[in-house]
C-alpha cells in the first residue's frame, strides 16, 4: 500500500538538476528494450492491488467512475459542488486538468519501470542500458493525426501480442504473481477487479464491469463485433481487435499496411491541421462547448470556431472503443489506449501552444468561464479560471497545494518534453514557430503547404492525394459506396509515382493552381447538437457521395464516400455524474467540424470538381452532401431529427498563403455561411430537418 506523500506524484518524474529533461516519444519509436520495459510495467501497474491509491484502478477512477474522491479518505476536498467526479469535458480546463493527471499516470509507471529494470540480474551484460532507459522513460503517445497511420497501433488491437523477449528479472508480474496472469497483452486490455474493493461502493464497481448488458472482467472494445474472417466486412470488423491474425493473402492486410487509402478515419488528420493553424483562441481551441457570452451566459451566434481539440478527442476515442470502454467517457480511463490517446492530446495541447500563445494576449490560455459542475464548483454558478484548484492534484504534500491551470502552462516542470517543443524559449521566437510549423508539414500534409506547392509550380503539389483522387474518381463515376466496393478498387489501384506520371503529362498539371491571388477557401461542415441526446452515445457521419446503408455502421470509417465523425462523448440518462445530470437538464449543446477541404482536392484533382470555387462546390455539396446518425452500438437512427438540436450547416474561411512559406497561413477572422447546400429543392432543411437554411442562416 503506498504512503500518503507518495501521492504527490502528480508533480511528475523527477529530473535531476543539470540532467537533460526527457522527451515522450510516439510509441513507434520504440526500441526492442524500451518496448519490453513499457509492457513489463504495465502489467505490474495494471496488477496492483486495486485498494492503493496508485494502483490503475484508482487512478483510472480519477476520471469518472467511481464517483469518488481521489484518495477515498481525502477530507481536505471539500464537495460544495452539484457534480459527482472531477470529470471537466466541455470546461475551459479540460487540457490543463488532464496534464497533472497525465503526469500522475506517468511517475506511477516510471515507478514500475524501475522495478523491472532494478530486477535484472547484475551479472547481465545489458543491465546497465536497461537502468539508463527506466531512467528516462516517459509514457509514450500515439500520434493518430498522422497522415500514414491508424487511429490506434497494432501492437493495443491484437490480444496475441506478447511484445520483445527481455531479460530475466524479479520483478515482472510473471515472477511476482506466475506466468498465466502476465499472459495478457497490457496495450490490448487491463484486468477489473471482481472482488469488492474497500472504500468503493458496490453497484459503481457493478457498473464499470457492465457493458452492454455483459459483465467484463477486463476492458473490451467493439464488444458487439463478432464473426469469423470469411467475409471483407468481418475482417474490417476485426481490424479494430485483431489485424495480425488475419493472413497476410487477405485484403485486410492490403488495407491496412498501404495507406492513406486503407486509413480508419482520414479526417482526423486535416482536422488536427486546421485547428492547429487556424485557431488562434485557447477558448475556442480547448473545448466543444457551445460558445456563450460568459457574462450573459447567452449564446454568441458566431458561426466560426465550432471545432476543438476536444472535439476531435471525441472522435478517436469512439473510433478506438466501438461502444466499449474507450466510448463510455466515464469508464474509458480503465482502457489501456487512453493514456497513448490523451498524451498524444497533450501534445497537440504543446504544439498549439508553441504557435499561438503570447504573454501579452490573455485569450491565448485559460480565460474564465463558468463551471459545468464538478465535485468542487456548481454548474453556471463558479467561475472556472487559470487559479481555479485542479482536484485532485496536488504539487507537494501540503495542506492547500493544490495544482492550477496557472501551474501547468508548460510540460518541463513535470518532468518531460515533446520532440517538438524540445528546447523551445517561452514564449516562442519566430524561429521556434517556424521549426514547430515546419513538423507540422512534414507529419500531417496541411492542404495549404500542397497549396503553395502548386503557386510554385512544384511538379509534386497534391501527389500524396492522388490515390484517393483515383478512388473518388471511380466511386463517382461508378455510383460505388460501401466498404466492399473497396475489394474491388484497391487491388486495382495504381501506385503513387505511376498516377504522379500521369498528372504531370502536358496539360495535366497534379494541382493547376486553385489559389488565385494566394488565396483559397476551406469548406467546412459544422455541428451542433445536445450532447447527451440519445443517452450520449451516439455520432454523426459526414459523407460525400451516398451514404453505405449496406455495410456494418462500425464500418462506415473506411467506406469511400465516408469524409469524417462528430461523437458527443456524452452520458446515459441514468449516469451518476452529478455534472453530466445538469447538462442533460440544461440540454447542454456541444459543437464540432468535419473539413472537406482535402476531399473536394481529391475529388478536384479526379476531374468531379471544377475548382474550390463556390461557383463549382456549392452545386456538388447540394447533390453529394449527406449526412447519418449511428448509435454507439452500430444502430443506424434513421431519422437524424432524433438528436436534440441537431444542427448542420457548411461555411468557408478564406485562407491566405504568405509569400514566406515559413509562416503560417493567414485565416480570415470570419466565415461564410452556405444555407444553400442544407436546404432542399423546397426550400425545406435537409437531413429532416437538421439542415440550416436560409431563413435560419443569420
Amino acid at each position: 500500500m503506498s504512503k500518503w506523500q507518495d501521492y504527490y506524484s502528480a508533480s511528475g518524474v523527477k529530473v535531476a538538476p543539470g540532467d537533460q529533461i526527457p522527451v515522450r516519444q510516439d510509441f513507434r519509436t520504440f526500441t526492442k528494450q524500451q518496448t519490453w520495459l513499457y509492457l513489463e510495467g504495465l502489467k505490474r501497474f495494471q496488477n496492483a492491488d486495486a485498494e492503493d491509491p496508485l494502483s490503475w484502478f484508482q487512478i483510472a477512477g480519477i476520471h469518472g467512475l467511481p464517483y469518488q474522491t481521489w484518495p477515498t479518505y481525502e477530507k481536505e476536498i471539500n464537495q460544495t459542488g452539484n457534480g459527482g467526479g472531477f470529470c471537466t469535458h466541455s470546461s475551459i480546463l479540460f487540457l490543463t486538468w488532464h496534464r497533472p493527471y497525465l503526469a500522475l499516470f506517468e511517475s506511477t509507471l516510471h515507478g514500475h519501470v524501475q522495478l523491472i529494470a532494478q530486477g535484472i540480474d547484475e551479472k547481465h551484460a545489458e543491465k546497465r542500458a536497461y537502468m539508463a532507459l527506466a531512467k528516462g522513460f516517459r509514457m509514450p503517445y500515439w500520434d493518430w493525426a498522422r497522415k500514414d497511420v491508424q487511429p490506434a497501433p497494432e501492437e493495443a488491437l491484437d490480444p496475441k501480442y506478447r511484445g520483445p523477449q527481455g531479460p530475466w528479472s524479479k520483478h515482472t508480474l510473471a515472477e511476482e504473481k506466475g506466468a498465466e496472469k502476465a499472459n495478457y497483452n497490457p496495450l490490448f486490455q487491463a484486468p477489473l477487479p471482481t472482488e469488492p474493493v474497500k472504500g468503493i461502493r458496490k453497484e459503481w464497481l457493478d457498473h464499470i464491469l457492465r457493458i452492454n448488458g455483459q459483465t467484463w472482467q477486463n476492458t473490451v472494445r467493439y464488444p458487439n463485433q463478432e464473426g469469423s474472417p470469411n467475409t471483407f466486412k468481418d475482417q474490417m470488423a476485426i481490424f479494430y481487435k485483431t489485424p495480425s491474425g488475419v493472413e497476410d493473402s487477405r485484403l485486410l492486410n492490403r488495407l491496412s499496411s498501404a495507406p492513406p487509402p486503407g486509413v480508419v478515419e482520414r479526417n482526423l488528420t486535416e482536422r488536427t491541421v486546421y485547428i492547429l493553424q487556424a485557431y488562434s483562441t485557447f477558448v475556442a481551441m480547448s473545448r466543444n462547448a457551445l460558445r456563450e457570452d460568459p457574462k450573459t451566459k447567452t449564446i454568441i451566434p458566431d458561426k466560426e470556431n465550432w471545432g476543438s481539440l476536444e472535439d476531435i478527442h471525441n472522435a478517436v476515442h469512439n473510433i478506438a472503443g466501438g461502444g466499449g470502454y474507450m466510448s463510455q467517457v466515464e469508464k474509458s480511463a480503465f482502457d489501456p489506449i487512453f493514456w497513448l490517446h490523451h498524451t498524444n492530446i497533450d501534445r497537440l495541447f504543446a504544439i498549439w501552444q508553441a504557435l499561438h500563445e503570447t504573454d501579452d494576449n490573455e485569450n491565448t490560455y485559460v480565460v474564465p468561464r463558468y463551471s459545468g459542475g464538478t465535485f468542487t464548483s456548481k454548474r453556471d454558478k463558479d467561475w472556472e479560471d487559470i487559479s481555479t484548484k485542479l482536484y485532485p492534484f496536488k504539487y507537494e504534500a501540503k495542506a492547500g497545494s493544490w495544482y492550477t491551470s496557472q501551474d501547468t502552462k508548460r510540460t518541463e516542470p513535470f518532468g518531460y518534453s515533446y520532440e517538438e517543443t524540445f528546447g523551445l524559449s517561452w514564449p516562442t521566437t519566430k524561429g521556434d514557430r517556424e521549426k514547430v510549423k515546419k513538423r507540422i508539414g512534414d507529419l500531417y500534409l496541411p492542404v495549404a503547404e500542397e497549396i503553395r506547392k502548386s503557386i510554385v509550380h512544384d511538379p509534386r503539389a497534391g501527389a500524396e492525394l492522388l490515390q484517393q483522387a483515383a478512388i473518388a474518381g471511380q466511386i463517382h463515376r461508378q455510383g460505388l459506396s460501401t466498404v466492399e466496393n473497396l475489394q474491388t478498387v484497391l487491388p486495382q489501384l495504381p501506385s503513387p509515382e505511376s498516377l504522379l506520371k500521369t498528372s504531370n503529362e502536358p496539360g495535366k498539371p497534379v494541382l493547376r493552381n486553385p489559389a488565385p491571388d494566394n488565396k483559397y477557401l476551406e469548406w467546412i461542415v459544422n455541428i451542433k447538437a445536445a450532447k447527451h441526446a440519445l443517452n450520449g452515445r451516439y455520432a454523426v457521419h459526414v459523407f460525400l457521395g451516398p451514404a453505405d446503408e449496406e455495410s456494418d455502421t462500425s464500418l462506415w470509417s473506411v467506406v469511400p464516400t465516408h469524409v469524417g465523425t462528430f461523437n458527443p462523448l456524452g452520458q446515459p440518462q441514468d449516469t451518476a455524474c452529478e455534472k453530466c445530470q445538469a447538462g442533460q437538464a440544461a440540454n447542454l449543446e456541444v459543437t464540432g467540424q468535419i473539413p472537406l477541404t482535402v476531399a473536394l482536392v481529391e475529388r478536384y484533382l479526379a476531374g468531379v470538381v471544377g475548382d474550390l470555387t463556390p461557383e463549382s462546390v456549392v452545386p456538388y455539396l447540394q447533390e453529394h452532401l449527406h449526412w447519418r446518425v449511428t448509435k454507439n452500438d452500430g444502430t443506424l437512427v434513421e431519422d437524424q431529427s432524433d438528436v436534440s438540436n441537431l444542427t448542420v450547416f457548411v461555411v468557408t474561411n478564406e485562407v491566405e498563403l504568405p509569400e514566406d512559406p515559413d509562416k503560417l497561413p493567414v485565416y480570415a477572422p470570419d466565415v461564410t455561411v452556405y444555407p444553400a447546400v442544407t436546404t432542399n429543392a423546397n426550400g425545406g432543411s435537409r437531413g429532416h430537418g437538421t439542415g440550416l437554411t436560409e431563413r435560419y442562416a443569420h
